[in-house]
């Protein structure tokens, strides 16, 4: 019975996400999102009821599209988490939205936190578009350049998410609802140049294999990993070029650092399990790795491939971040 429920449900779930949603979902107006807080209309609620039953299917459709392209590549993600994989935009800001509602508890305090947010990111996304401008590359321009110049506008914008806290911080801080609206009109703008980058290496890696050092340089090696770094919503993708990474490690065509990133961000998404202590989640209000074996595993890991300790590794991230988040 349990086993045909779940088929069920499945099924359900997209078949209501091949539609469009019931409502015009965007970041230029979010009135879509009122019914979601107790001081809304009924009519109001009932729209969002709606709205987040599509989200919802949607999501749930998405991870199975990306966990069935896993398995088409031999992994078997056992922990891949429910997500809006794909390049959705309106899947994806219902739900960065939902995270915004379990710290926003009014229409009014969202609608004051947008309006702080607002010129914020319109002058984070004025920059980065003219940044965009000055290193637009050709197509047919050499590897290593458009590499360089593709981490351009996504970077800008991510400096933005440390709008309040860290190393990055800004002169004049805004508040934390304002943060967290401020959050959900950046992260739509990263993903789509994520989107686009993830498109453009998928052609680099298809035509010419992984980009060694050895051809583009070491900095363009870099920027090659960050964009598949950046990549999660192709989980698919992140673990091809994990594979094509593999081999060139020992012939010194791939950074063993870049490598290790790459490795964490992806055995954490498919296993929920890390080697290297790389990546780090809000866990009761702090920065930390998760999924580790134990601080001495994993600071013998970091140390094969040059990578300072678990310890060190805190302090930066507190350092760029904050210590709270």
């Amino acid at each position: 019975m349990t086993v045909l429920v779940a088929a069920l449900l499945s099924v359900v779930a997209l078949s209501q996400a091949s539609v469009p949603p019931p409502a015009k979902i965007d970041a230029d107006d979010f009135l879509w999102l009122r019914g979601a807080f107790p001081d809304s209309s009924a009519a109001e609620q009932a729209r969002w009821a709606a709205i987040k039953t599509w989200g919802d299917a949607c999501v749930a459709s998405h991870s199975e599209t990306a966990r069935k392209e896993i398995e088409a590549l031999g992994a078997k993600p056992s922990a891949l988490a429910s997500q809006p994989y794909g390049d959705d935009p309106a899947c994806a800001l219902i739900f960065n939205a939902k995270f915004a509602l379990s710290s926003i508890k009014s229409w009014a305090a969202f609608d004051a936190g947008l309006h702080e947010a607002r010129p914020v990111f319109q002058g984070f996304l004025h920059a980065t578009v003219l940044a965009e401008k000055i290193v637009r590359t050709a197509d047919k321009a050499p590897l290593a350049e458009r590499l360089r110049n593709a981490i351009v506008g996504e970077q800008i914008l991510r400096l933005g998410l440390a709008w309040n806290t860290g190393e990055n911080g800004a002169p004049q801080p805004i508040s934390g609802d304002g943060e967290r609206v401020l959050g959900i009109l950046l992260w739509t703008e990263i993903a789509k140049r994520d989107h686009a980058n993830t498109a453009m290496m998928q052609d680099i890696l298809a035509t010419s294999g992984w980009p060694r050092i050895s051809v583009v340089g070491e900095e363009a090696a870099e920027d090659a990993w960050l964009l598949v770094q950046h990549a999660d919503d192709n989980p698919a993708f992140q673990f091809q070029a994990l594979q094509a990474m593999t081999p060139l490690v020992a012939k010194g065509e791939v950074s063993p650092k870049h490598y290790a990133y790459l490795s964490d961000r992806v055995t954490i998404k498919l296993y929920g399990t890390q080697i290297y202590g790389t990546q780090f989640y809000c866990i009761g209000g702090r920065r930390q790795p998760k999924g580790i074996a134990g601080a001495d595993a994993v600071n013998a890991a970091r140390k094969s491939v040059g990578l300072g300790s678990l310890e060190d590794a805190q302090r930066d991230i507190d350092k760029a971040y904050g210590p709270h988040c």
